[in-house]
């Protein structure tokens, strides 16, 4: 569900709320750009790291991470050591719009507001989604 504005803590309320009415098989997780890192992880991102990862193992949900790209006003770099060095699956989507390291994004594909993606960078994620979890189409 993502809302704009919403952080990872409003996103485990709202999935909490939904696994009272049912379990799916996978939960692909693509939170984090509202709980920027500072000098190190975001705590309250990682307390929700934490407890999505007991809920998916409580109920044999497999759980698809996906890494934060930086940006220029947010840094994710902490929390995308956690999600490669996870052991779980996850979506690259910094790989996606070239934000490997940096909050230097392939030409065109950050958005004025220096957050979002534009719309081409839209597409490009989007794409790059369907092409690393191909059972989501």
């Amino acid at each position: 569900d993502g809302y704009s504005g919403r952080n990872s803590a409003a996103a485990l309320a709202s999935l909490n709320k939904c696994l009272t009415y049912g379990k799916p098989k996978k939960i692909v997780w693509l939170m984090g750009m509202n709980d920027a890192d500072g000098n190190g992880v975001n705590a309250s991102w990682m307390s929700v790291y934490n407890s999505l990862t007991e809920i998916c193992e409580k109920n044999k949900i497999e759980l698809i991470l996906a890494t934060v790209p930086n940006v220029p006003v947010r840094n994710h770099t902490y929390k995308n050591e956690i999600i490669r060095n996870s052991g779980m699956r996850y979506i690259d989507v910094c790989n996606a719009v070239g934000a490997d390291d940096d909050a230097n994004w392939f030409a065109g594909l950050l958005g004025g507001d220096k957050v979002h993606p534009s719309t081409i960078g839209s597409v490009a994620i989007a794409n790059y989604i369907a092409n690393n979890l191909p059972e989501i189409m």
